[in-house]
């Protein structure tokens, strides 16, 4: 696991609040994310759905867009699993959850690019 990807990706969401245009780098964006969904699955608890079933379905999303085979219904289905995680009981699945909407929002183009 790269510590560099992990820590630019948690530190995401407080750069997002000085800077709305944060993005990730778009050739590696997915392969990042991907890593870094890998790294928090290993911190679930597993006392709760959002974390202990959504996480990895996201992780899943994940690889699909990786792979180019994603569809725009999983594109809405991803932004749906990423809101659920508010419902965490755990700082990992909130923490995780914050991450993924900056994420999703500052780096829209490319996944939506990627829908099919």
């Amino acid at each position: 696991m790269n510590k560099d990807v992990v820590l630019r990706i948690r530190g995401l969401y407080e750069e997002w609040i000085r800077d709305d245009a944060t993005s990730l780098e778009k050739d590696t964006i997915f392969q990042d994310l991907l890593s870094y969904t890998k790294d928090v699955q290993k911190d679930i608890c597993g006392k709760c759905i959002p974390c202990r079933d959504g996480i990895p379905i996201i992780r899943n999303f994940i690889e699909k867009f990786e792979a180019g085979t994603a569809t725009r219904e999983d594109l809405q289905t991803i932004e749906d699993y990423v809101a659920n995680l508010r419902s965490s009981l755990c700082s990992v699945g909130i923490d995780y959850g914050k991450s993924m909407e900056v994420v999703l929002r500052n780096n829209f183009n490319e996944f939506h690019k990627k829908a099919k």
